[in-house]
């Protein structure tokens, strides 16, 4: 956790930027969940996991995933047969999980109640309280604490000490 937090400040102390990378996989097919155990799904690919060929009846209908397993889900239909199939080959009819894909990115807004606001990552005593709208600075953990800003426009911007408010807890993050 240490060595964590010195690469951190390293690459915040010389406005490192991550590169881009790909979508996380797999999709769910669906914007507003991700499939979860007890979601109704249809199946949108022609394979098992096990590489068989998928029957068509199984595409044709909806199926209750019970169980998720790394990339596969294990589909069962009312009485009927139990099949693994990757999760990206499904399509979310209901009943997932809504969240969102990062909930501790930089920019994403959050709402603070009367949340304890520290002078830096690792001070022992709150220097006040917050409440309001603000902004996750750059979405980097720091002592288990995340710097905020008070606009979306803010975040990341140089020097920090221009832009950061303060330190919350991530257990205030929701």
């Amino acid at each position: 956790a240490i060595g964590e937090a010195y690469a951190k400040a390293a690459i915040a102390y010389l406005g490192l930027k991550k590169k881009a990378t790909a979508p996380a996989k797999p999709s769910t097919g669906s914007s507003t969940g991700k499939i979860a155990v007890g979601s109704t799904v249809k199946v949108t690919g022609t394979k098992y996991a096990t590489g068989q060929t998928i029957p068509g009846w199984v595409k044709s209908t909806t199926h209750k995933v019970s169980e998720i397993s790394g990339d596969r889900a294990l589909l069962g239909r009312d009485g009927g047969i139990c099949s693994w199939v990757y999760l990206k080959d499904l399509t979310l009819v209901s009943g997932g999980v809504a969240k969102p894909e990062n909930i501790y990115a930089k920019g994403r807004a959050i709402r603070l109640n009367n949340t304890a606001l520290y002078g830096s990552a690792s001070s022992k005593t709150a220097a006040g309280r917050k409440t309001g709208t603000y902004y996750l600075y750059d979405g980097m953990e720091i002592s288990g604490r995340y710097r905020i800003t008070t606009s979306a426009v803010n975040c990341g911007k140089t020097p920090m000490g221009n832009y950061v408010t303060g330190y919350i807890n991530k257990a205030d993050i929701r």
